[in-house]
């Protein structure tokens, strides 16, 4: 078959199974929207792989336009993301970007499809960030629990982050399956002490965490603090991740499979007796948390170290030693 034939045949079956898709959607009101980014990149990601990104963009283009048929506004929005993000892996697996690339822009795709979602576009798909805080609060001030509302945004904001992680990490491992079963090439995985944050973030992670105890004794314009809060709790939250990563790869070092897992039920059940000592009147109810805050500030603390310092080889290297003795 002549190479732009199948070049033309395939861009139109491509556009023809996201029009299924779209269809499909329909008839179940829209149920498949918040799967639309684990499925539709996939398609023009194994076309830009075969035929490149400028009729990959030709074909994601069709894509879009075949939604405005069948689709409302949020589906439309998600097809043209979930193109956005197969023209970028497709272009990583064809120009052989490490895993660390693409998983990374993966992920930043993902960041930027939230905050759209979430904050720009909130009252086109149906977001009200504010009130969901706001039943949160509700909810721990019925079980008695003292919780403060910027701590309740801060894991919301964390929360958010850590799902646009999570679906990257999903696309990533979907990608890697698909693309092996049809025996296209990918990239070798590294050792999973190979993934390091920058240093710069973990400076700024340092200064970000400095502006939030000051903040409070200066005045600034209210969309410079909230930027600031919300930088601020995207920071804690890449901090706990890789805080928490540095305590898999300890654990993994020394053989204990188990370990991470028996310290957050460790955690988790002395939040429990916290809380049954609160029920009783015993211990304050803003003492209930304290198991997990304390957690999270240590996994914050070996987050940034390992990000300004060598502390991960530190660390290897005494699993290692603990190990082997």
């Amino acid at each position: 078959m002549n190479n732009n034939v199948r070049k033309l045949t395939e861009g139109a079956m491509m556009v023809a199974l996201v029009g299924i898709v779209m269809v499909l959607n329909r008839q179940l009101a829209n149920a498949l929207d918040v799967y639309l980014m684990w499925i539709l990149p996939f398609p023009v990601l194994i076309y830009t792989i075969r035929y490149g990104v400028k009729n990959a963009v030709i074909v994601s283009v069709c894509s879009v336009i075949v939604s405005f048929m069948f689709s409302l506004p949020t589906s439309i929005f998600y097809v043209a993301a979930s193109c956005v993000i197969g023209l970028v892996y497709g272009y990583g697996i064809a120009t052989k970007k490490s895993n660390g690339w693409l998983l990374g822009n993966t992920i930043l795709c993902s960041t930027v499809v939230m905050i759209l979602t979430t904050f720009v576009l909130a009252k086109i798909f149906g977001y009200n960030l504010s009130d969901e805080i706001a039943l949160v609060a509700d909810m721990a001030n019925k079980m008695n629990l003292s919780v403060e509302l910027n701590l309740i945004k801060i894991i919301a904001i964390i929360s958010l982050f850590l799902s646009c992680v999570l679906e990257g990490f999903l696309i990533h491992m979907l990608a890697f399956l698909i693309l092996r079963k049809l025996k296209i090439d990918f990239p070798q995985f590294k050792p999973l002490h190979h993934y390091r944050a920058p240093k710069w973030l973990g400076y700024l992670s340092i200064l970000v965490i400095i502006a939030g105890f000051v903040t409070p004794f200066v005045s600034l314009p209210e969309m410079a603090e909230e930027v600031l809060f919300g930088l601020r709790a995207i920071c804690l939250a890449v901090d706990i991740a890789v805080g928490y990563l540095v305590l898999v790869i300890g654990y993994a070092v020394q053989g204990n499979k188990k370990g991470v897992l028996s310290l957050f039920v460790r955690v988790g059940l002395l939040t429990a007796i916290c809380y049954a000592l609160s029920s009783f009147g015993l211990i304050s109810s803003s003492a209930v948390l304290l198991p997990v805050t304390l957690l999270l500030y240590v996994l914050v603390f070996i987050g940034i170290l390992d990000m300004v310092s060598d502390f991960r080889s530190e660390v290897i290297r005494r699993f290692s030693n603990e190990k082997s003795s």
